[in-house]
């Protein structure tokens, strides 16, 4: 048993087969587990070359479990190749990006439009 979700149902299972589990003693053996269990959140910047969600990434980094990730060096190989992909896998947009300002320097080709979604996921010890 690694975790205390191990081992409170190991606990709930030895009650079941003893004839000794209750409501109460359920009720109480859930409680445990949720006061247990650690929220932690994951940071997606996706750059893209507009707002739209079905906008190509040209440029990512993550943060996810205390580490920042530029993701593969090989763009193909990245997680989201739009940012729409990204959001049908549960990520949510949390900043929209601000539509670029208009530049005067028309040497000025590309101007990335930044996306930050998050992914909230429940740890339990």
């Amino acid at each position: 048993m690694n975790s205390a979700f191990d081992r409170v149902l190991e606990t709930c299972i030895t009650k079941l087969e003893r004839g000794e589990l209750t409501s109460e003693s359920l009720r109480e053996a859930f409680k445990e587990i949720i006061s247990e269990k650690k929220i932690k959140q994951s940071i997606l910047v996706l750059l893209a070359g507009s707002t739209s969600l079905y906008s190509t990434v040209h440029s990512m980094f993550m943060y996810e479990n205390g580490v920042l990730s530029d993701g593969p060096v090989d763009s193909k190989e990245w997680p989201y190749q739009k940012v729409s992909d990204a959001i049908d896998d549960g990520w949510r947009l949390i900043q929209f990006p601000t539509p670029p300002a208009i530049f005067l320097d028309q040497k000025q080709r590309f101007v990335p439009c930044e996306f930050v979604l998050e992914k909230i996921v429940e740890v339990y010890p």
